[in-house]
């Protein structure tokens, strides 16, 4: 698993631990993580329908824009048509761009629009575990299938 996880992510093996983090520790941004997760899967017979049907968005944010971002280009479109309705000047249509450059910037950090807030990070012992049961394991599960039963046995 280690390997496979330093190449992956073109870190030294030596980095790869139980405890380490993929995103933190380890540098897996959002966009490989998805090419990650299916080659993981492939190569080790894992399904990962779990992980990205119900789990995904506690790891890596939603995909796409999240609902923040389309609250905030709502409130833009809403207060250009207002100033288109009563005819603004030039004046006006500076001031309402700043403005929603400065509302862009302010809750740029902001957790409803910011994607990696409070995320849960997946560790490598997750993967072992995913590896040994044939499942998405979230948490480390100990439920193992029959598969990683006969692989003990054998």
């Amino acid at each position: 698993m280690a390997r496979f996880t330093a190449c992956h992510l073109g870190v030294p093996a030596a980095r790869v631990t139980q405890a380490a983090r993929l995103r933190e520790d380890l540098g897996l941004n959002d966009d490989a993580a998805i090419v990650f997760f299916e080659e993981f899967g492939r190569q080790f017979g894992v399904n990962l329908d779990t992980l990205f049907g119900r789990y995904w968005a506690r790891h890596f944010g939603p995909l796409g824009l999240s609902w923040g971002s389309f609250g905030l280009m709502a409130l833009a479109v809403a207060s250009a048509g207002f100033l288109l309705g009563f005819g603004a000047s030039v004046d006006a249509w500076l001031l309402w761009a700043s403005l929603v450059l400065l509302e862009c910037f302010a809750l740029g950090g902001a957790p409803f629009l910011n994607a990696g807030f409070n995320l849960t990070p997946v560790r490598v012992s997750e993967l072992v575990a995913s590896a040994r049961s044939g499942f998405w394991c979230e948490g480390g599960c100990r439920i193992h299938s029959r598969r990683a039963r006969a692989r003990r046995r054998a």
